[in-house]
């Protein structure tokens, strides 16, 4: 007989009723297919995570069906694997805005026990005050929190039920020209791969932008025993966002994600694109030729304007002294 393919004897291991595998290429606001909360919605064709109304907003986006995280067999236990593929973009209303950033989320609740707006992501607790576990997070962290050892206002974390990651890579990838920064808070659609190696407990995630192939190597790597301590045995996969005072859309695209093998290849050819608009302060090229040529005509008037009344003035001189060369 002869032998399975490794991957096919993985699939066929695996319980149909626990297996998940779901593509999402765009997100309806009737069906949207995930759980939206507090202030998550679909808009138009994707999920907007947080509303700019609030002060202290916090949104999350869950697929309803948790996955089988942990098996238990013969007294040993084994963490599954998954693959997640998904293109997000984060957009401050103004440069200037702190970057709060959003998070890629497992999960033992839909709203985690005293979870925090602002700077932890809607999922954390303040660190004085541990969150409840497990919670096993990446972050896509576009601000800078020193009290929490954050390296820059670009960054990838690994977060193991505390704020504070256990690991940290700069937001890009390697090319064969060396590393590429992706800049996480402008705006862009930016994609990310994030592969969970249950059996070596190690996490794998890699960022581009879209149009650019999947790099081939991760931007950040976390191998350790102890990720086994922030999972469970069923958990939920989505995604979390939170603020303070500054505007910010955090968005979710497109999003795939299995447990029974390599994620499906998101179509990302029709996907939005989103930038600030001009600002009311700032002129267009044509409006800047406008002024720059009205100026021109109006010097060119008050010259015109300067010689006529010399003119005036000498010819009164001329007329009072009585000297006809003036005229």
């Amino acid at each position: 007989m002869p032998s399975r393919p490794p991957l096919l004897l993985f699939l066929f291991l695996i319980s149909p009723s626990f297996a998940l595998d779901f593509l999402f290429d765009s997100f309806n606001a009737t069906n949207p297919g995930v759980i939206l909360i507090p202030d998550a919605i679909v808009d138009t064709s994707v999920i907007r995570l947080l509303n700019d109304t609030n002060q202290y907003s916090l949104g999350r986006a869950f697929y309803p069906t948790r996955m089988k995280m942990k098996q238990t067999q013969n007294s040993t236990t084994t963490l599954s694997s998954f693959s997640t593929s998904f293109v997000f973009s984060i957009l401050p209303n103004i440069a200037s805005s702190p970057g709060f950033g959003l998070a890629f989320v497992l999960s033992n609740w839909t709203n985690p026990p005293g979870a925090l707006a602002s700077q932890y992501f809607g999922v954390f607790s303040n660190p004085t005050v541990p969150s409840v576990a497990p919670l096993l997070v990446v972050e896509f962290d576009t601000g800078q929190n020193p009290e929490f050892n954050d390296p820059n206002r670009n960054h990838i974390g690994i977060d193991l039920n505390n704020i504070e990651s256990a690991k940290t890579a700069p937001g890009g990838y390697n090319s064969s020209a060396g590393f590429v920064p992706v800049s996480m808070g402008n705006g862009q659609n930016v994609r990310a791969w994030i592969e969970f190696d249950g059996a070596n407990f190690e996490i794998n995630v890699t960022v581009a932008p879209v149009g650019v192939s999947r790099p081939s190597v991760p931007i950040l790597t976390y191998k350790n025993p102890v990720i086994a301590n922030y999972t469970s045995e069923e958990m939920y996969v989505g995604f979390s966002a939170s603020k303070t005072t500054w505007v910010e859309a955090q968005r979710i695209l497109a999003w795939s994600f299995s447990d029974t093998g390599v994620a499906r290849d998101i179509n990302v050819t029709n996907l939005p694109v989103f930038s600030l608009p001009s600002s009311s302060n700032s002129l267009s090229a044509g409006a800047i030729s406008g002024i720059t040529i009205g100026c021109a005509v109006f010097v060119m008037i008050l010259a015109t304007g300067a010689v006529k009344v010399v003119h005036m003035v000498v010819k009164e001189v001329a007329l009072t002294l009585h000297d006809p060369q003036l005229y």
